[in-house]
């Protein structure tokens, strides 16, 4: 079963996020593109996050955050231009093995993919509440019914009028359900993300199923590009304009890791930011914003104290092309 988190075990856990604040600047000698700054975002009482979107508009972003309080994970919206949060929205009752793994933030609906353990991960579709009423209340995940047949990495093709996910099963491949139709398998591959024109993915090797690259492939056409080749590169997040991407590239056999760009016409730069070795730390995904000015990127690492509990958080970049 493929999650987006490879988690040893949610069960041991430990999500731990601190005040928000700039944690850093990174600047890269690449001329084309460049991380420019690093923000942790999260609120007093947020002891981690495990997933994140951007709103259609990309003025907003929903977290996934586990509060210690309540020991509840609650999806909750912040301003991408003041940095705190406005509401939240929804939460999940404290369960053992139970977590988010991905988010989208389609026009009308958020698709939950919610995992439990080493089971299956199912998408739930939520509605998007009006989150300005002073009298919201959130309402429990575990209330909305799973849509049939779905499972893991959803992202809405709000162009195609359909969900685009991971299948149950690596060899299930992407699979696309439209609305009010059946699931079909459109593409093998995982961790699908879109654009106009293009569906963008990670592929998988024949022999193996290991992560083998970065592809696109064509609405229109069906035909399909690699873009980077003989490497583990996960998470890519296109810009709307589709010319430029970033995504995850990951050392074989180790935790390291680092952020990429593709850029169409140049092929791939970087690395622009990887992950801190002293700590452990593996970027896990990264959503690019629509207009490509942020991103947002999820890792872990290993907690100070206790070699057995993992801390996960998520971080806003600022990028200029």
């Amino acid at each position: 079963m493929l999650h987006t988190i490879n988690w040893p075990s949610r069960a041991l856990l430990y999500l731990a996020l601190v005040g928000g604040g700039t944690v850093g600047v990174v600047t890269t000698t690449c001329k084309a593109v460049e991380i420019t700054g690093t923000t942790k975002i999260a609120a007093p009482g947020v002891n981690g996050t495990s997933a994140s979107a951007w709103s259609p508009d990309g003025t907003r972003i929903l977290l996934a955050e586990y509060h210690e309080s309540d020991q509840r994970i609650h999806l909750c919206i912040y301003s991408v231009s003041t940095r705190t949060k406005e509401n939240c929205i929804y939460f999940l009752k404290p369960q053992p093995d139970i977590g988010v793994d991905s988010i989208d933030w389609a026009d009308t609906q958020i698709y939950v993919a919610v995992g439990f353990g080493e089971g299956a991960t199912v998408i739930q579709s939520l509605p998007v509440p009006d989150w300005n009423k002073t009298s919201f209340q959130e309402q429990n995940l575990e209330d909305f019914k799973p849509l049939p047949e779905a499972y893991g990495s959803p992202a809405w093709d709000k162009w195609e009028r359909g969900l685009f996910y991971t299948g149950e099963d690596e060899r299930d491949g992407i699979q696309f359900l439209p609305s009010g139709g059946k699931p079909r398998k459109y593409t093998s591959g995982v961790y699908p993300a879109v654009t106009r024109h293009y569906l963008w993915f990670t592929r998988l090797t024949d022999e193996d199923l290991t992560l083998n690259g970065i592809s696109r492939i064509s609405k229109a056409s069906h035909k399909q590009v690699k873009l980077t080749r003989g490497h583990i590169d996960v998470s890519v997040s296109p810009r709307q304009d589709e010319k430029v991407a970033l995504f995850i590239r990951k050392e074989n056999g180790t935790n390291k890791s680092a952020l990429y760009a593709y850029i169409v016409g140049v092929g791939e730069v970087g690395p622009l930011i990887s992950g801190d070795h002293r700590k452990d730390e593996e970027f896990i995904s990264i959503k690019l914003s629509p207009n490509g000015k942020y991103a947002l990127l999820t890792s872990s690492s290993a907690h100070e104290s206790d070699k057995f509990k993992i801390i996960v958080d998520v971080k806003l970049l600022s990028v200029q092309w």
